[in-house]
């Protein structure tokens, strides 16, 4: 984004002129400026089904943290670079749909 003075003819200050240098849809976005994907888990998460799921999306370059808590214990294990996938809405979806929307944390 850049920003100028607008001015009239006189040279009188008339506002502000705000051009946008780039332009992103939603997904675009993420794929660009995301950090990483926080994915929050319970001990009746499983870990073929998060394979299954991360597969059609891998290889990537968005890392992923596991952020596991069961009634024991707890903890945040970031995956190894292997395991980076390609941010993508279908990749999203399906992860809100199996471990509910709430668990599923895009980071900035």
């Amino acid at each position: 984004v850049r920003v100028t003075q607008r001015m009239s003819d006189e040279g009188e200050l008339q506002g502000l002129r705000i051009i946008a240098e780039a332009v992103y849809d939603l997904g675009a976005f993420r794929k660009r400026w995301a950090k990483g994907l926080r994915l929050a888990c319970n001990g009746n998460a499983s870990a073929d089904r998060l394979a299954a799921i991360l597969g059609p999306f891998r290889p990537g370059v968005t890392p992923i943290t596991i952020a596991y808590r069961n009634a024991r214990i707890g903890g945040e294990v970031e995956l190894p670079a292997k395991w980076h996938v390609n941010l993508d809405d279908a990749l999203l979806e399906r992860l809100c749909e199996w471990l509910a929307a709430d668990n599923v944390k895009v980071l900035y």
